[in-house]
């Protein structure tokens, strides 16, 4: 998301007039911004039909190429050289005040626990400084994806890296090319530069990685250097009447493309938004001559809005992360309310008060570039001192045998002769639980104060791992893929070593299973909600159920609860009827094959409740509620077997 730049051209020379057309101020073109900047923020504040919203940054780069070549030719040609200090002093008076807020901002939320006291952190704001985000992301092997299964309240800047290195290198370029490329070559030179470019983007789709294609510098230069042809061709030639009427097409074909992209994937991350950003520069080309929608994008609300755009941007991911739904207690839309009006005052007190003053000259140069000094040394030293490697406890994983501090028999000292029969010893029952993160995570936390005698456990458990053979490739709500971890054992290799692995052997089986068919899989081909179809994964349960009996365990199967709020962060706004589907699908299954039943939903929704005891992610249980749900899962368990 680029700075603010000035929509004003400096009116030519007497002696240019006729071939370098003025431009003066377009509030259209602020209009543009807020367009673009809206569809950002209803791409992440997730709002129905905005899964492609990321494309505004894209128009915001074509534009910003346009007018900032602009700027270049016409200084250029009015006194014959560019004033790199004049143009580098603007971009840094536009550009650092706001983003200094909006760092300080983060950094203050994170020390008072808002964001995790991450690495990440400290080392984005490092990026953040220096403009090098996009590379920090790309080369510590982060993916886009990562903005939402990772999120960094620092992850935006990645866009800003990008444009801001094109105002460091750009004017450079200008300053080279302009003395020796002919008046009536510039439009065929930076159309060159343009095509150039944007062959870059598929190459380094195909050669590197789509995330590379998405963030790597050259890739996205395309879209800049395509506006900067236009703004090349502007220059030297008027633009036709008849183009008003591209104008309200263009528009619409940007919404339609907006609402049929997809999040984190697809042809945006192929290389092809060089081609989007065509679609772009007609809409700004269509704008620079009268129309109703020029009209309607130059009202006051829209230009308002667009003046602004650059501190809306900075502003509202770290806002949305900050006030999220499940830490306000809000419903959804009164989130996304407060949300917005959040971002909005902060952005108006950041260009009234700090902003407004800076560009009008008002604080002196020396006073600005001090002020930026010691601003980012401040905030480089406050990140250092709080996110500065500590040791922190760690818990530990749950021990593959869990049981109370000493089950054996007592000891009968040899010297003392028996008068009596000794008690008998009642052996604990075993019961092996084997599942992924929910059982893991339950047995983690319960261990330490675990003083049951009459129950020994045998942890088949693994985080993130279900266990099933050639589990499908799965995906989130917004469409970024799951992978199993590397060290995840399908259950043919993990479900032995647990029995092998316990001293007494288990005779009861308790699968914590069902978590995994709940998101979209990809299966034959397709993808498959699981309110279609999860045979696909019964199939695999039924082989899994068939082997435990076979070494002559008695199976329990712990039907997954309904979810908390929590899980709508990973899983799509349907994750109750996603869940219902998999408890219908799993029910009759287990019936058929005589399976004993224990309901988790009874346990984790108490009243209907299910966030109570799961205010972590509405999937895993509190620490505190750990050593009561597993009592309440052995219990239960033992009595569907006897």
């Amino acid at each position: 998301m680029p700075d603010t730049v000035d929509t004003t051209i400096a009116q030519m020379g007497a002696n240019d007039r006729m071939t370098q057309p003025s431009l003066g101020y377009q509030p259209a073109l602020d209009g543009v911004r807020a367009i673009a900047v809206l569809m950002v923020l209803a791409f992440h504040l997730e709002l129905p039909g905005a899964q492609g919203g990321y494309l505004g940054v894209s128009i915001f780069f074509t534009l910003s190429g346009f007018l900032i070549t602009r700027l270049l030719i016409t200084e250029y040609d009015r006194a014959g050289k560019i004033s790199m200090g004049r143009f580098y002093g603007r971009r840094i008076r536009r550009l650092l005040p706001a983003s200094l807020l909006a760092i300080a901002l983060v950094i203050a939320l994170a020390a008072a626990g808002i964001f995790g006291a991450s690495s990440r952190i400290f080392g984005g704001t490092l990026a953040a400084l220096t403009s090098t985000f996009n590379w920090y992301e790309l080369l510590g092997g982060r993916e886009y994806a990562d903005l939402f299964a990772e999120p960094s309240p620092l992850a935006h800047f990645w866009s800003l890296a990008i444009e801001e290195q094109f105002y460091w290198l750009w004017p450079l370029t200008m300053v080279a090319l302009l003395p020796r490329v002919p008046v009536r070559r510039r439009t065929s030179m930076l159309v060159v530069l343009a095509g150039a470019a944007s062959l870059t983007a598929p190459l380094t789709a195909a050669l590197w990685s789509s995330s590379a294609a998405y963030l790597a510098t050259w890739a996205r230069s395309g879209e800049i250097l395509i506006g900067a042809a236009l703004g090349g061709w502007t220059m030297r030639s008027k633009v036709p009447a008849w183009c008003s009427r591209l104008a309200a097409p263009s528009l619409l074909v940007i919404f339609a493309i907006t609402a049929a992209t997809p999040a984190g994937r697809g042809w945006a991350f192929e290389g092809w938004l060089p081609v989007f950003a065509l679609v772009s520069a007609t809409l700004i080309i269509s704008l620079l001559v009268k129309s109703r929608t020029r009209a309607v994008l130059g009202i006051a609300p829209l230009v308002w809005i667009g003046s602004m755009s650059y501190g809306i941007y900075l502003f509202h991911w770290p806002v949305i992360l900050w006030l999220s739904e499940d830490r306000t207690g809000l419903g959804r839309w009164p989130t996304v309310a407060l949300q917005l009006a959040v971002t909005l005052g902060l952005t108006a007190l950041s260009f009234y008060l700090v902003e407004r003053p800076i560009r009008a000259g008002r604080i002196q140069p020396s006073s600005v570039l001090a002020g930026t000094l010691g601003t980012a040394t401040i905030a480089v030293l406050a990140a250092a001192w709080i996110f500065a490697p500590r040791a922190a406890p760690t818990l530990p994983d749950a021990p593959l045998v869990i049981s109370a501090p000493s089950t054996s028999p007592p000891q009968t000292p040899a010297s003392t002769p028996l008068t009596t029969s000794p008690e008998p010893v009642t052996m604990p029952t075993s019961i092996a639980v084997f599942g992924d993160s929910v059982p893991a995570w339950l047995l983690r936390d319960a261990a330490p104060s675990y003083e049951r005698t009459d129950v020994e456990i045998a942890n088949g458990s693994a985080e993130a791992c279900d266990g099933m053979i050639d589990l499908p490739t799965g995906r989130d709500r917004h469409f970024n893929e799951w992978i199993l971890p590397d060290d995840c054992d399908e259950w043919p290799v993990s479900y032995p070593a647990t029995l092998a692995a316990t001293p007494n052997t288990p005779t009861i089986g308790v699968l914590v299973l069902g978590q995994a068919p709940t998101a979209d899989r990809f299966v034959d081909g397709e993808w498959l909600h699981p309110c279609d179809s999860i045979d696909w994964y019964l199939a695999d349960l039924a082989d899994r159920i068939d082997y435990l009996r076979d070494e002559g365990l008695t199976v329990v199967f712990a039907l997954p609860a309904r979810p908390g709020t929590g899980t709508t962060y990973v899983l799509p706004d349907d994750v109750d009827a996603r869940f219902a589907c998999v408890r219908d699908g799993l029910t009759p299954f287990l019936e058929s094959l005589d399976v004993a039943v224990v309901d988790l939903d009874t346990i984790l929704c108490p009243d209907d409740d299910c966030d109570r005891i799961r205010t972590i992610d509405g999937v895993h249980v509190d620490p505190e509620f750990a050593p009561e749900v597993l009592d309440w899962l052995l219990d239960e368990s033992l009595a569907v077997t006897n």
